[in-house]
């Protein structure tokens, strides 16, 4: 589902002695995708109060590791989230993965993680679903069925997306940290024991769930027990609500429920 270019990018990206006219060149032989980069660079979250005019310039503002982000959340929303019979459903888990990803990124300021890993296990966390409504949508096309209504498969969804998830992100080459961080954002362990990503994009589901941006598989997420996870003080939370609600009236989400 990411197109080549999208990994292209994110590896290119996280290599410290890559050349940014490289990057641009690259970015460049996909037009379309370079000028909704340019856009995304250009937003409240990543601009700076002097304005971005071209690609170059938004590669030098931003950066090598931001720009992995911004790459992989413009692919997603370009070719991922994408399904005409799950076309409420697929615009939720694409507001919702992104408010994960943005607020996962944030946490890392208290954890000492990376950043980028958090970012892009907090924006994949749920393509499993996507997968899976895909996959559903395409078989019931092929015996010409209209597709089951999406409280139909929620406890599928439930059970089945970390796992595709995980499954799915090892097989398209990214780290194995991030496919476990997918795996494991509702159970919180890998190899038995509690794995610090995992957690940090289980805190961030909650928290964009409590601003209004849900996904579609309904299950709760408990935000203290993921707190305690990563050792965080109670007053980190007050934090982290208010720049969640910031995430959500960005991504036109109803901050009025935190």
């Amino acid at each position: 589902m990411l197109p080549p270019i999208a990994m292209e990018v994110w590896r290119m990206a996280r290599d410290r002695n890559v050349d940014i006219d490289r990057l641009r060149v690259t970015l460049e032989r996909e037009p379309a995708l370079a000028g909704r980069v340019l856009g995304v660079a250009c937003s409240p979250l990543y601009a700076s109060a002097v304005p971005v005019t071209c690609l170059k310039d938004a590669l030098m503002r931003v950066g090598q590791r931001a720009l992995a982000d911004i790459v992989f959340e413009v692919s997603a929303t370009m070719e991922v989230f994408r399904e005409p019979a799950y076309e409420p459903a697929m615009a939720a888990l694409q507001k919702h993965s992104l408010a994960v990803a943005y607020i996962a990124r944030d946490l890392c300021s208290m954890t000492g993680q990376s950043p980028g890993m958090a970012f892009t296990a907090g924006l994949l966390h749920d393509v499993g679903s996507v997968a899976l409504l895909r996959v559903l949508a395409s078989s019931e096309r092929r015996h010409h069925r209209p597709a089951p209504a999406i409280d139909q498969v929620q406890l599928a969804l439930k059970q089945l997306h970390a796992k595709t998830g995980g499954y799915l992100v090892r097989r398209w080459g990214l780290p194995d940290e991030i496919a476990n961080a997918v795996a494991a954002h509702e159970s919180l362990l890998v190899d038995g024991e509690t794995c610090r990503l995992a957690a940090t994009v289980s805190l961030a589901d909650g928290l964009a769930a409590e601003v209004g941006l849900r996904g579609v598989d309904q299950y709760d997420v408990h935000t203290e027990l993921t707190r305690n996870a990563l050792q965080l003080p109670p007053e980190a939370m007050d934090l982290l609500r208010a720049r969640a609600q910031v995430i959500a009236r960005h991504l036109g989400g109803s901050a009025a429920a935190a």
